[in-house]
C-alpha cells in the first residue's frame, strides 16, 4: 500500500475508495452515525456502533479480510456493534437466518417475525395457526388451523404432495387422503 496524491491510499494500484470493499465499509458507517440514512432506525436508531477502529477504512480491510463472492458483512450477534470479534463475511442464508426477532403478529400484511418455529405456519392475532407453502414461487394459503399440530400436518401434507394443485391440496386435507 501506498500514498497516491491527495492522501488516497492506493491497494494493488487502485484508490481505496474503488475498492471492492468500500461500499460496505462506508454503507456500514452510514447505517450507524447518519440519522438521514434509510436504515438508521434499525442500526443507529438502536445504538449500534462501528469500533473505533474501524474509522478507518484501511484497519476494516485489514480485520475483515476479502469479501468472498456473493457474502456480505454480518453482525454475529445482531444486537452488538460493528467490531472484528462480530463481524463476519456470510451467504444470503446465513443473513436470513441471523435476524432479531421483530414483534408478534400481523401488520400491513406481513408477519413481523415466525413465532412457530416451523417454516410456513404462523400464530395470527386471533390465537389460530395459518398454514401456508410456497410452490413454483407463489405462496399457497393451506388454511387457519386451531392448533399447531393441525397446520404443521397440512403444511408437512402439502409439502410431500408439492405438485398438487391447491383445491386437490385441500380436499385431501379435508378426507385426509394423502
Amino acid at each position: 500500500m501506498k500514498k497516491h496524491a491527495h492522501n488516497v491510499i492506493l491497494i494493488n494500484e487502485k484508490p481505496s475508495t474503488s475498492h471492492p470493499l468500500y461500499r460496505a465499509w462506508k454503507g456500514m458507517r452510514e447505517r450507524c452515525n447518519y440519522k438521514n440514512h434509510k436504515d438508521y432506525a434499525g442500526y443507529g436508531g438502536r445504538g449500534i456502533k462501528v469500533c473505533e477502529r474501524w474509522n478507518s477504512f484501511l484497519n476494516f480491510l485489514e480485520d475483515m479480510g476479502e469479501r468472498p463472492s456473493k457474502y456480505t458483512l454480518d453482525r454475529i450477534d445482531n444486537n452488538g456493534d460493528y467490531e472484528p470479534t462480530n463481524c463476519r463475511w456470510a451467504d444470503l442464508t446465513t443473513q436470513a437466518k441471523n435476524k432479531r426477532k421483530r414483534r408478534n403478529g400481523f401488520t400491513k400484511g406481513t408477519y413481523k417475525n415466525n413465532t412457530t418455529g416451523t417454516s410456513g405456519v404462523y400464530l395470527l392475532p386471533n390465537g389460530r395457526y395459518r398454514a401456508g407453502i410456497c410452490i413454483n414461487g407463489k405462496t399457497r394459503f393451506l388454511g387457519c388451523f386451531i392448533t399447531i399440530d393441525e397446520a404443521i400436518c397440512a403444511r408437512d401434507t402439502a409439502l410431500a404432495a408439492k405438485d398438487a394443485t391447491q383445491e386437490d391440496l385441500l380436499k385431501a386435507l379435508k378426507y385426509k387422503e394423502i
